[in-house]
């Protein structure tokens, strides 16, 4: 979610919070089915040839997003 805080505005920008929780709600569950599918695509547009799954591209980006620069991050998302 500290993707939320910079530009572009990407997917997390959509999500309903509470000030100490992620609530279920049908647009969150919305969302991260489209974050579930966007790393599900790019793990086989650009790195089936080297194994990476979903999972290996969703820390890349929590990674970026932790250690910055998160508009790096950010943009990622955007531009997939």
């Amino acid at each position: 979610m500290r993707l939320a805080k910079f530009e572009p505005v990407t997917l997390f920008h959509h999500v309903k919070l509470y000030p100490t929780s992620i609530p279920c709600t049908i647009n969150n569950e919305r969302v991260y089915q489209n974050w579930c599918d966007l790393c599900r695509k790019a793990s086989e547009l650009y790195f089936q040839e080297q194994g990476f799954i979903a999972v290996d591209i969703e820390r890349g980006i929590f990674h970026l997003s932790e250690n910055g620069p998160e508009e790096i991050a950010a943009n990622i998302i955007d531009n997939f």
